[in-house]
């Protein structure tokens, strides 16, 4: 299985969420693989910092992520962003979501796991994403 991370599953990791560690320990174990979008790194470090989690910390986890043969960022390109510009024109998708989900179909993501039904509830009704709510 190939997940995509929305920043809500990094910001539930950090909250040692049980499901969010598992998961994380299944694919460290080569079970899965995840795809972190750069936009969900940049806005990750934003939110965690925000709640009080030192920077070093968050580098550690974005450093093991890739340092790892399960585990990656995804950097965008022209494609992504002429992608997401369109999901945001077709369906009104927040910019930032946007390019998440475009990294999502784009990677060949089978789920993206987020919190944040509103603004992937219309992708996945589409079946332009498949989408895992925690």
């Amino acid at each position: 299985m190939i997940y995509c991370a929305d920043t809500w599953f990094t910001l539930k990791f950090f909250e040692k969420d049980e499901g969010a560690k598992a998961l994380i320990r299944d694919i460290m174990e080569g079970k899965h693989k995840i795809v972190f979008p750069m936009v969900t790194a940049a806005e990750s470090y934003k939110k965690l910092q925000q709640k009080g989690i030192p920077k070093h910390e968050i580098n550690n986890f974005f450093d093991s992520a890739e340092s790892s043969s399960h585990m990656f960022i995804h950097m965008p390109d022209r494609g992504t962003a002429a992608e997401a510009a369109q999901l945001a024109l077709t369906f009104g998708t927040p910019m930032i979501d946007a390019f998440v989900a475009a990294t999502c179909s784009i990677s060949k993501c089978d789920f993206l796991l987020t919190g944040d039904e509103k603004h992937f509830h219309r992708l996945a009704r589409k079946r332009y994403i498949n989408v895992k709510n925690w």
